[in-house]
């Protein structure tokens, strides 16, 4: 355990921190910002546990409070299933009560590739903004590039 603080620096000059998450969910503010307020965020990640995945979700769906919009996000995490666990969440997103954002590599769910209006770039930087199983835009892993599709239109349906 580091109990003095030139421990700690020098700790900080040989290892680097993670510090991307929040360049990573940039590109998610402007989706964010269109939804009802308030919003029940429920961060898909590592930390969530990506073995149990589909319960866990559906279990912070079901907790989100009284009068709060749930929101699923992920950004870079999908990547890590296999084909088969990305299309069993793809489902269980489909039947929750909530608004689903992605922010994949393209390759992660190829079905989104038919919506479409341009080819997706081939670089393995580019990835997909998706609202609910829709693409709207094109993105770079770290929210330095934001590329909105052309019919990029946020409705939410019961609003």
């Amino acid at each position: 355990m580091v109990t003095h603080w030139d421990e700690v620096s020098s700790l900080m000059l040989v290892r680097l921190t993670q510090t991307n998450e929040s360049a990573r969910c940039a590109t998610l503010l402007p989706v964010l910002a269109t939804l009802p307020q308030p919003l029940a965020l429920i961060e898909v990640g590592a930390s969530a546990g990506l073995c149990d995945l589909n319960e866990a979700v559906s279990r912070l769906v079901a907790r989100a409070p009284t009068g709060a919009m749930p929101v699923v996000f992920h950004s870079a995490v999908l990547t890590y299933l296999s084909p088969e666990a990305r299309a069993q969440f793809a489902r269980t997103m489909r039947n929750l009560p909530y608004h689903w954002i992605s922010n994949e590599a393209a390759s992660v769910f190829p079905e989104l590739l038919d919506f479409l209006p341009v080819p997706a770039p081939t670089d393995r930087a580019t990835f997909v903004l998706a609202f609910g199983e829709r693409p709207i835009a094109f993105t770079r892993p770290h929210g330095e590039h934001l590329h909105w599709l052309s019919d990029a239109c946020l409705t939410v349906s019961g609003e």
